[in-house]
């Protein structure tokens, strides 16, 4: 068991370089008049037309303004002032952790004339020191994603590539969950990236991989954090990736989908010898609701992905014929000779008194080869998976008043595979379950003081164990130095170069299960030309692991027979 506390405490204080933990973001600019003088006071407005959630803050003597904790959207920016025309920049899209500039010039005039500004440039970032790339909902959805896993879109960033394997899982659930880790960032490992949910981590600490993705329906964007990028997101080396789940709005709206793959479109594999293509049924499938509860004030959003995988796959093997388990070994063409006195067997055949208990007791493991009259691909194996995916996720975001503002979301997602055995009856199941929960609150003390607190809970459980067992084998044949433990005793490992070997995954059964308790705070404060944030997070990490790591035995053998 491993209990780890992790407490980081950061200090910002900057004009730039401000991050945000969460879906959030932040507006600044500066507002002038047509002589480029700075002008205070100006009332600054932003609103998002499809929640009419509003803030408002007053531009300082500096004629600057900073709007924090803005949740990501689309929204409408209105500068007003006495003595000025109106001024409205429309559909301005804030994305996650981003700092957006919208700089006004008011023109003299009455302030019930307004000067509409609408579908902006965008311009460079001069606000933010990270080199994060934001990933938007319309990318997600529109890009062509095998498995719909948006996580594969990291690979469209710079400097970031498939990395040192952590990022497919091996396999047939690598079907299901591949791509759960970003890849190598700058030259990093894998394992030196971290992933977020709504601000709370949901990472395997065994890999860092991440769990809980969510459906790419459910996903309004997400970025990659990589290079320099702020201190609440230390921690890694690597990259962060932050997502943000979307959430309901005034407008009630749903998605439904289905993917089908079948074997009727595919061709039989090349040395296939039963003259069709393996049975493949995969389905992907799903939808997303969301909308109000009451509108302006309550909102929700439910989402489910689910996936059935039932595939029919064929291996070409070589296995010991039945002369060679009784010890004829003249069909491998070579001298073999007596370890003990170094003279050859003639004719290569080692007599049956001298063949090991232990060899005799594993040779009937051994099926009879179905494919003879080939002897480097003598068996070939069917063998058929099933697979099945559940993620069922839902959110709820509530405004107690116009100072704060509340949301939960809940998600929970499981894994289920059977991998049959290519040598029966060596079968494993493996069951991998992941929930999350997050509760935060956004409270403004005043427009210019704004505090973001989150609780969050992951829990990752995980076993593979195998389906059939042997736990008296071991005993029963004398095999020394491996355990007699019922939960862990069980038919060896056996390796035999050039031929396919027995028994299954040499650390079946293990159980892992993982606990994160996060707490994290944040404190923003804009004084002047200046914007100071404070905060601190807290991180207590459980790990529960058992892991037997070939308690049964292990044998291997190379091929030097001579």
């Amino acid at each position: 068991m491993l209990n780890r506390i992790v407490v980081l405490a950061l200090v910002t204080c900057s004009v730039s370089a401000l991050g945000q933990t969460g879906a959030t973001a932040t507006l600044l600019g500066t507002v002038t008049d047509p002589s480029g003088a700075v002008i205070s006071g100006v009332s600054i407005t932003a609103t998002n037309p499809d929640t009419q959630f509003t803030r408002t803050v007053t531009a300082d003597n500096t004629g600057n303004y900073t709007i924090f904790s803005l949740p990501i959207g689309h929204y409408d920016i209105r500068a007003t002032i006495a003595g000025f025309k109106s001024s409205e920049v429309k559909d301005v899209t804030l994305t996650i952790d981003q700092r957006a500039r919208v700089n006004f010039q008011l023109a003299v005039g009455e302030t019930r004339e307004t000067v509409t500004i609408t579908s902006e440039s965008p311009t460079l970032k001069t606000d933010d020191s990270s080199t994060s790339q934001v990933i938007t909902q319309r990318a997600i959805v529109d890009l062509p994603l095998n498995g719909r896993n948006f996580m594969q879109l990291t690979r469209l960033t710079a400097s970031v590539n498939t990395g040192d394997g952590y990022n497919i899982t091996s396999g047939s659930v690598g079907t299901v969950i591949k791509d759960q880790a970003t890849g190598s960032v700058y030259g990093q490992r894998n394992s030196n990236n971290t992933f977020r949910l709504d601000g709370i981590q949901v990472t395997e600490l065994t890999g860092n991989r991440a769990r809980l993705e969510p459906s790419m329906d459910a996903v309004e964007e997400f970025t990659l954090i990589k290079g320099i990028y702020p201190a609440e997101f230390g921690g890694v080396s690597g990259s962060t990736v932050n997502v943000a789940i979307k959430s309901g709005t005034n407008v009630l709206h749903a998605t439904a989908f289905e993917f089908l793959r079948n074997d009727k479109l595919d061709t039989r594999n090349f040395f296939d010898t039963t003259g069709r293509a393996p049975n493949l049924r995969r389905n992907q499938f799903g939808g997303v609701v969301g909308g109000p509860v009451r509108k302006n004030i309550t909102f929700f959003f439910i989402s489910y992905d689910g996936t059935r995988l039932r595939q029919a796959n064929v291996s070409t093997n070589r296995i010991p014929n039945a002369a060679q388990l009784n010890g004829d070994l003249s069909s491998l063409g070579k001298t073999i000779t007596d370890p003990l006195s170094g003279v050859p067997f003639p004719g290569a055949v080692i007599p049956a008194n001298r063949i090991s208990p232990l060899s005799k007791a594993i040779a009937p493991f051994w099926p009879t080869p179905n494919n003879p009259g080939d002897p480097s691909r003598n068996y070939i194996s069917a063998f058929s998976e099933a697979v099945t995916n559940n993620d069922y996720l839902g959110r709820a975001d509530h405004r107690l008043s116009e100072r704060d503002q509340i949301f939960a979301r809940y998600g929970f997602g499981k894994i289920q595979d059977s991998r049959p055995p290519v040598i029966p009856p060596f079968a494993t199941y493996t069951e991998d379950t992941s929930q999350s929960i997050v509760l935060a609150e956004t409270h403004a003390f005043s427009p210019a003081v704004i505090n973001e607190g989150r609780f969050g809970y992951t829990r990752i459980k995980f076993y593979d164990t195998p389906l059939k067992t042997f736990p008296d084998f071991a005993a029963q044949n004398n095999i020394p130095l491996v355990t007699r433990d019922p939960k862990f005793a069980d038919f060896p490992i056996v390796s035999v170069s050039g031929y396919t070997g027995l028994g299954a995954s040499g650390s079946a059964p293990d159980y892992s299960t993982q606990n994160n308790f996060q707490f994290t705070d944040n404190l923003s404060i804009h004084r002047g030309a200046h914007s100071f944030k404070f905060g601190g997070e807290v991180i207590r990490r459980q790990i529960y692991q058992r892991v037997q790591q070939t308690k049964k035995g292990s044998f291997t053998f190379d091929v030097n027979f001579c």
